[in-house]
């Protein structure tokens, strides 16, 4: 088995560094400042929207 070379050595660590730090992220914006989406939910049953209490009665049945 052959010695590993300062290139093997580094390919190695970029390897197995590189898809950490893309799937975790580089961080720079804190949880406070990102942009948050304002969404709306209506549901609705046969054609008329739902009331929060009708939708918990029909999840108990």
């Amino acid at each position: 088995m052959k010695t590993p070379t300062l290139f093997h050595r580094f390919f190695l660590c970029v390897t197995l560094l590189c898809p950490g730090i893309l799937l975790t992220g580089c961080g720079g914006a804190s949880e406070e400042s990102k942009k948050r989406a304002a969404v709306s939910v209506t549901v609705t049953h046969a054609g008329t929207p739902v009331t929060e209490a009708e939708v918990r009665l029909m999840m108990l049945g």
